[in-house]
């Protein structure tokens, strides 16, 4: 096959066909116009195109590259907070760990005690509730005082004669300045 480019004065490339005769070759012919100066014009006009384009191509590089490091630092960060937040994840979920078990060995005492207690309560039977337990034997138990209060309002026929008060309305006289009075130091000298 034989690849053929003909290069007109602007600098535009027309690839027209492909020959078949040697299917091993392939080699490209340039058609020039018949100015001997065309070729070398095409040529530098090709090599400012191709300076141009791997410009162009590398300012879009250098965007992408600016573009991934911006992203790089972020990501870095979020990577940071994201190491800090299962950090303390981690901590929170040990310190829970702790408090379970804690509280899984008092509900352990508690059902131990419970038991214990149940088995011991058994020979008492329960009586509406609660169950009769007699007084401590400590040999100082006194019996109640007896109740010397009247219960019966005294009535007219029984009246007993201590309870009769009068009332007298005139108030005797005493003198009350006779008093002794309490000695003076002066006469203890």
């Amino acid at each position: 096959n034989a690849l053929v480019s003909q290069c007109d004065g602007i600098g535009s490339y027309d690839w027209s066909y492909q020959a078949e005769e040697e299917p091993t070759n392939f080699v490209l012919m340039a058609f020039s116009s018949s100015s001997p100066n065309s070729s070398s014009d095409c040529e530098f006009r090709k090599s400012q195109f191709d300076v141009m384009s791997y410009q162009t191509v590398l300012e879009s590089v250098e965007a992408r590259l600016l573009v991934y490091k911006q992203n790089e630092s972020v990501l870095e960060e979020n990577i940071k907070l994201l190491n800090i937040k299962v950090q303390l994840r981690d901590i929170a979920l040990a310190t829970l760990r702790q408090k379970l078990e804690t509280t899984e060995q008092e509900r352990d005492d508690l059902n131990m005690k419970l038991e214990k207690f149940q088995t011991s309560s058994k020979r008492f039977v329960p009586n509406g509730g609660y169950h009769a337990v007699p007084p401590p034997m400590s040999g100082t138990f006194m019996p109640p005082k007896p109740d010397l209060g009247f219960h019966t309002p005294p009535s007219d026929e029984n009246e007993h004669l201590a309870f009769n008060v009068q009332l007298s309305l005139t108030k005797p006289a005493q003198d009350l300045t006779s008093r002794p009075s309490a000695p003076i130091i002066e006469d203890w000298v």
